[in-house]
C-alpha cells in the first residue's frame, strides 16, 4: 500500500512538473522579452556603436505578429546602428510571410540591407 501511494505521489509531481513546462514553453516563453546591454572598450572605435542582435523568433501560431511588433518597437525605442537577425524568423515561411511587412518598421541610424536566405 506505501508502495502504491507512492507511486501516485510521484505520477502526480512528474505530471505537474511536465504540464508546467508546457505551459511556460508555448505560453509564458514565446511572449517574453529580454534585453541584455554589453559595453565593449573598444579603442579604435571613435564613437558609440549600438548593434541590436535577435535570434530564432519563430513566428508560428504560438508567436504571433502583435509579438513582433512589440519586439520591433522595442528595438525601435533603443535606436540602434545596426539590426543583426541570427536564427530563424518562421517556423513556415509560406504559413508566415505577410508578416515580414513588420519587420520593415525597423530603423537604423546606418545601411539597412537585407539578406535572405531559404532553405
Amino acid at each position: 500500500m506505501k508502495f502504491l501511494r507512492n507511486l501516485v505521489i510521484f505520477f502526480l509531481i512528474f505530471s505537474i512538473g511536465g504540464l508546467s513546462i508546457l505551459f511556460y514553453s508555448y505560453k509564458i516563453e514565446p511572449t517574453s522579452l529580454v534585453v541584455n546591454h554589453i559595453h565593449l572598450d573598444i579603442p579604435t572605435l571613435n564613437e558609440k556603436l549600438v548593434i541590436v542582435q535577435l535570434s530564432d523568433i519563430e513566428i508560428s501560431k504560438n508567436y504571433s505578429p502583435v509579438n513582433l511588433r512589440k519586439v520591433v518597437e522595442k528595438i525601435n525605442s533603443i535606436n540602434p546602428d545596426i539590426i543583426v537577425f541570427t536564427g530563424d524568423l518562421f517556423s513556415n515561411y509560406a504559413q508566415y510571410k505577410p508578416t515580414t511587412e513588420v519587420i520593415n518598421y525597423l530603423r537604423t541610424s546606418c545601411i539597412y540591407w537585407k539578406i535572405r536566405y531559404f532553405r
